[in-house]
């Protein structure tokens, strides 16, 4: 922990049971600000997994995803609402991505260039855009992944990544563009179709593939809710055909994994 000493007086590192608590209490406080603000989202991929066929977390995940459409996306950001110690980070300058991070904790990531001192226990926000097409959604996936290789991976100590000798390339060739420049034009690719009669929708930076991600407008303007941990959260109408679509049609059948390793959690605040 030498090296991440920056971040704030480290305590101790969090157990899972700790790291889904303190981000039960992030969601918590983000359904309040949305409920207050009138914003509208979903759960989503293994946090809206874990709350159909769990009610709560998956025994091994650790963090929360959750999805807004463009519109009421922007308006997050607009608004910028302050949270009980939680903040909003901005990925991508904020057009891509957004997380909730707990102030109180601090995350060690060894597989990223960017600074520990931004994370900690967090809450990933992704706006759905319209898509176009095919090719329209590969060309998002493949901008991102090449920004990615160029400024975000380390590959000496990432072991997920598929492909790291041709990613390796990408990233070096990928470095011509200016990290800030690859943002505006995903940005501009990805909100390209027009927000009128829009049918289809996706997070134009998944990992998942064009048929996994593209889901129907009307599973995010008619809603339903659904139990998390004891409390009510909002999910998709057609949840059970997204959940199919992305993890197959055995998604209702649990199936033990290793947990979901987003890296090291450590408390830098007295509780």
């Amino acid at each position: 922990m030498e090296a991440d000493q920056d971040c704030g007086n480290v305590l101790r590192q969090l157990t899972l049971q700790e790291i889904q608590t303190e981000a039960y209490r992030m969601l918590c406080e983000f359904d309040d600000v949305c409920a207050s603000s009138g914003l509208t989202y979903s759960l989503a991929y293994g946090t809206l997994l874990g709350a159909v066929r769990h009610a709560g977390f998956i025994p091994w995940d650790d963090d929360i995803d959750i999805v807004m459409t463009r519109p009421e996306y922007d308006r997050l950001i607009t608004l910028a609402p302050r949270m009980n110690e939680c903040r909003l980070v901005e990925g991508g300058n904020g057009c891509l991505w957004v997380k909730i991070v707990s102030e109180r904790t601090s995350l060690v990531d060894r597989s990223m260039k960017k600074s520990n001192c931004d994370g900690g226990v967090f809450i990933d926000v992704f706006p759905l855009d319209g898509v176009r097409s095919r090719l329209h959604y590969q060309v998002c996936r493949f901008l991102r992944g090449v920004r990615n290789s160029a400024y975000v991976i380390d590959f000496e100590n990432c072991e997920w990544v598929s492909h790291k000798g041709l990613r390796r390339v990408a990233g070096i060739a990928g470095r011509i563009i200016p990290e800030r420049s690859y943002d505006k034009l995903i940005y501009r690719f990805a909100t390209a179709c027009p927000k009128k009669g829009t049918q289809q929708i996706a997070n134009m930076f998944s990992a998942y593939g064009y048929e996994k991600e593209c889901t129907p407008i009307n599973g995010m303007r008619h809603r339903r809710f659904v139990d998390f941990e004891g409390r009510s959260f909002p999910v998709l109408f057609d949840s059970e055909q997204y959940l199919e679509r992305v993890y197959g049609k055995n998604w209702s059948v649990p199936v033990e994994r290793p947990r979901q390793d987003h890296g090291e959690y450590y408390w830098i605040k007295h509780r």
